[in-house]
């Protein structure tokens, strides 16, 4: 439950959404359940986002925190980056820590537009990059996530800038935002906003 204290640079700027996002079977909703329930439960990929105003029951304090679990699906990206991204206050970014090899291309995909998009970067929200399943043997371990990830989005930016509609999803996003450094090779450690990755399981106590 770190993500709940990310500040970021920016202060009361930002909105009040805690917003979890990813690629679809990553571990958003089953997150979002551990949250709201304070236990694991069964769940099902959907085209809905799940909404809800919650007390946590590890955190000592009695704030209610707005947390949006919102679908992985590429047809309803748009209400995300439109909507719900400018009312965040941070982002927590699942990933399946066990199937990142096989995924890597479609989470750099995914994470790509989101750390593109404008309003992110306009007032710094924070990422908290969860790798799920992380108590699983066959776990990739969060440093190996990062490392492969830069990597994964490095080739991506290169190959976008080598088209016409060079970076962003629209063209707002593409005459303003560059993904990191330009001329050098991409690391999280670019962006102006704060990325942190961790262990986590929805499914274990922690």
């Amino acid at each position: 439950i770190s993500f709940l204290y990310l500040k970021g640079k920016k202060k009361g700027s930002r909105g009040n959404l805690y917003l979890i996002s990813g690629i679809t079977n990553s571990g958003k909703t089953a997150l979002f359940t551990r949250l709201k329930n304070g236990s694991f439960g069964p769940t099902v990929s959907s085209l809905r986002e799940n909404v809800g105003k919650l007390k946590i029951e590890e955190c000592d304090d009695d704030i209610v925190r707005h947390i949006v679990d919102y679908p992985g699906h590429q047809e309803v990206k748009e209400k995300l980056m439109s909507e719900y991204l400018p009312q965040s206050k941070c982002v927590i970014f699942m990933i399946d820590a066990v199937n990142f090899p096989s995924e890597v291309r479609d989470v750099a995909n995914y994470l790509y537009s989101i750390l593109l998009n404008k309003h992110v970067n306009d007032l710094e929200i924070p990422f908290l990059v969860a790798c799920n399943k992380s108590d699983m043997i066959t776990a990739q371990n969060p440093t190996s996530i990062r490392e492969k990830l830069e990597k994964e989005l490095n080739q991506l930016r290169d190959t976008r800038a080598a088209m016409v509609g060079v970076q962003g999803e629209n063209q707002d996003d593409e005459e303003e935002v560059f993904l990191g450094y330009e001329n050098e090779p991409f690391t999280f450690t670019q962006l102006p906003f704060e990325v942190e990755f961790v262990a986590c399981s929805t499914k274990q106590p922690s």
